[in-house]
């Protein structure tokens, strides 16, 4: 059971859930994780696109 005085506390799941809202990440260091994740899947998506061109691979792709 949680008491509201342990709410700052996050089992690792629920830190992965709320993401922006975890206490022990400075806000710079968040939004450079954010950026590399939105890089790393945008990088995912291009490579698959390239390999196997959907349709919505090449609508992207222009």
């Amino acid at each position: 059971h949680l008491v509201r005085s342990d709410s700052w506390y996050l089992p690792p799941f629920a830190a992965a859930k709320a993401g922006r809202n975890f206490p022990f990440v400075n806000p710079q260091q968040r939004r450079a994780e954010s950026c590399q994740r939105k890089a790393n899947i945008f990088r995912k998506k291009f490579l698959q696109a390239q390999k196997n061109p959907t349709a919505q691979g090449s609508r992207d792709r222009t």
